[in-house]
């Protein structure tokens, strides 16, 4: 799971889609005896999945505004108004589907005290990146939350600027964490135009970007 990507490619071949943790779901689904070529199984675990989600939309509504018919309503919406249906409806939309669930622990973490936030959300955003790359979203989003929902979250303690630089460290390490080990495990040819000598004429600004990328 952790050496090929998400088609059951090598490095050299893949289109660097990465993704082990939805492998490692279909792993298991084969393990159960889901072998045929009946993607049944498959299809009703991303419904299942998806459906979690909601739940974890539940529960976020209901720790930012205590309200549970606000909660109920919150978490329905998300359940019946899929922005990507395919995400849902279709196997490989597994990968979205455990990427949010990913981004959701992540938020939900900061209800947590700060020294329990500060792990939660290094599991949420691991977890999300090891679903799909898009949850990189986490590295800005979970800082934002923080200070914007800290009042909500905390009115006795909110703490916000603390609580934002915390999981700013915790998501950004964990996205530093997921590169590294990512290119240890799954080694990829770094393209020429990224390399330092192609950008070594570029403005700074030009070369911090292609140091990034």
């Amino acid at each position: 799971a952790f050496h090929r990507d998400f088609w059951g490619l090598g490095p050299e071949r893949s289109i660097g889609s990465y993704r082990p943790i939805p492998d490692l779901v279909w792993r298991a689904l084969w393990g159960l005896g889901a072998r045929d070529q009946t993607p049944f199984l498959h299809h009703w675990v991303n419904v299942l999945l998806h459906g979690v989600n909601g739940a974890l939309v539940c529960v976020l509504a209901h720790a930012l505004t205590k309200r549970r018919g606000v909660a109920w309503i919150a978490g329905a919406a998300f359940t019946a108004s899929a922005v990507l249906t395919e995400a849902v409806s279709g196997v490989v939309g597994i990968a979205d589907v455990l990427g949010a669930t990913g981004t959701l622990m992540a938020l939900l973490a900061l209800t947590l005290r700060w020294e329990l936030m500060f792990f939660g959300v290094i599991g949420g955003t691991l977890f999300g990146l090891y679903s799909k790359e898009s949850a990189l979203c986490c590295v800005p989003l979970i800082p934002l939350g923080a200070l914007l929902l800290s009042p909500n979250l905390h009115p006795k303690n909110p703490q916000r600027w603390f609580r934002a630089f915390l999981s700013f460290i915790a998501a950004g390490g964990s996205f530093v964490f997921y590169v590294y080990m990512r290119r240890w495990a799954f080694p990829t040819t770094i393209p020429n135009e990224l390399s330092a000598e192609a950008n070594a004429h570029k403005p700074f600004a030009g070369r911090v970007f292609a140091g990034i990328l």
